[in-house]
């Protein structure tokens, strides 16, 4: 499956966007405020890894194993 997905700029690894809301008083999920950068900032922010705080987009690729 081919795909696009962001990346950090510097890091070079894939980020992780908060994208749904907590509650009504969330401000960075991606869905809320269709903000990507403050949407990377708190997913990285809660999975505990670095965010440089610049983003790329790159195509992915999955690839499925047979049984």
């Amino acid at each position: 499956m081919k795909g696009v997905q962001a990346a950090d700029a510097r890091h070079g690894y894939l980020l992780i966007p908060h994208l749904f809301p907590r509650d009504k008083q969330d401000k960075t999920a991606y869905w809320k405020n269709l903000d990507w950068q403050k949407a990377f900032t708190d997913g990285m922010q809660a999975a505990d890894l670095p965010y440089s705080g610049t983003y790329k987009w790159v195509e992915t690729r999955m690839l499925g194993c047979r049984t």
